[in-house]
């Protein structure tokens, strides 16, 4: 068995990650991102923020938990190539056409005291999906031609928020009370 005690310093500090990219072209392609990441002794803050237009997860899952975003949830992931939702929690990638995903949060934790435990987390997401597909198909059938042309043209708006706060709080050895509201609301036009 191994004891270890750290110094207050220690205990303290920032960390994060931060991306950026741009092209050119008729579109404009961008991406840009960040987690940043506070420890105060009983206290973590950490916030993300992310915005792009490549049809991608604004962060990968690995980005958020091992920064440390998710830590007092249990999550439940879902991972289908690019697209990566996290408790609900849209990152980007939700499917076809060209898509704009934007998303902000933060994540609070803090253990006033040995007996209570505090965990706040807020996000908000938006993705503006375009899709344009034109078809058009010819079947050869002996003596006849069947042609058969599609244009599809579908524009979505999905803006998601999701708040979550817990307070756990261990009265004695026998009992404990944790509460834990989630509110999830969600507007989808298109």
């Amino acid at each position: 068995m191994i004891n270890l005690k750290f110094k207050k310093s220690v205990k303290k500090g920032w960390f994060g990650k931060v991306y950026a990219g741009g092209g050119k072209g008729s579109v404009g392609h961008y991406e840009a991102g960040g987690i940043v990441n506070s420890f105060r002794d009983t206290l973590q803050v950490s916030m993300l923020g992310y915005t792009n237009n490549i049809n991608k997860a604004g962060f990968g899952y690995g980005d958020i938990i091992q920064l440390g975003v998710f830590n007092e949830v249990v999550p439940i992931v879902l991972v289908l190539g690019q697209r990566i939702a996290i408790n609900g929690i849209s990152f980007g990638a939700t499917g076809t056409g060209i898509q704009q995903s934007t998303g902000a949060g933060i994540n609070i934790n803090h253990d006033p005291s040995k007996k209570v435990q505090l965990n706040f987390q807020y996000f908000l997401g938006k993705i503006n999906s375009n899709y344009n597909a034109i078809s058009n198909t010819s079947q050869y059938l002996e003596d006849t031609v069947l042609k058969t042309f599609n244009n599809t043209k579908n524009t979505n708006e999905d803006i998601s928020q999701r708040f979550w706060f817990r307070l756990k709080w261990k009265i004695d050895s026998l009992s404990s009370i944790d509460f834990t509201p989630i509110f999830i609301h969600r507007n989808r036009t298109g």
